[in-house]
């Protein structure tokens, strides 16, 4: 097994954390993380571990891939489901969506955000934001809306809802409260540069 080959034992540990949970820590690692009260990997100075958000799924495959015959392996993804209906059997208030829809959920396309397994990012984001973000909407637009002058966008969450609102551009309710000093410059204008349309 290719695993088995690695050559170094922290090799071959980050390689199985990357693939499986419950992975047990590295000989050591763990008293050491009891003594100094930090999560540091041996040989590494202070820096926090790497967190993984794993998605709930993960931990029975046959919810979203069925049963398979044992010893049967297949490079064909196989589901239970077309996506988005399988997300939805768990994530049932995704099903259906009212108000303003974020593009790629109008278009039943989860994955293009999210992803299935195991990601470093929260919500199971494919990649941090505002990187995933600008994948779609442009920054030089993004940093010219007055809400956003003053700081750079770091968290779209913070303000914008990532599925759906009841107000324009996915505005959450209460997102002028949310510990910004933002006018509602955004709100007052109905409009942004390159607004496209009326879907974040």
């Amino acid at each position: 097994m290719l695993i088995g080959s690695c050559g170094d034992p922290a090799t071959r540990h980050r390689i199985l954390t990357f693939f499986f949970d419950g992975v047990p820590p590295l000989e050591g690692e763990a008293d050491q993380a009891k003594e100094t009260g930090s999560a540091a990997v041996p040989g590494e100075p202070d820096e926090p571990r790497t967190v993984w958000y794993v998605h709930e799924a993960n931990k029975d495959c046959s919810q979203c891939h069925g049963q398979r015959r044992k010893g049967f392996f297949s490079r064909q993804v196989n589901l239970v489901a077309k996506i988005p209906q399988l997300c939805h059997t768990c994530h049932t208030g995704y099903a259906r969506l009212e108000g303003y829809v974020h593009g790629p959920v109008a278009l039943g396309q989860c994955l293009f955000c999210h992803d299935p397994h195991k990601t470093r990012n929260k919500y199971l984001l494919r990649k941090p934001q505002p990187e995933l973000c600008y994948l779609c909407h442009d920054e030089g637009d993004i940093t010219m809306i007055a809400a956003h002058a003053e700081q750079s966008p770091s968290e779209c969450t913070r303000c914008h809802e990532g599925h759906t609102s009841s107000t324009r551009h996915l505005l959450k309710k209460d997102w002028n409260q949310q510990g910004d000093k933002q006018s509602k410059t955004l709100e007052e204008t109905d409009q942004s540069p390159g607004d496209r349309s009326d879907n974040m």
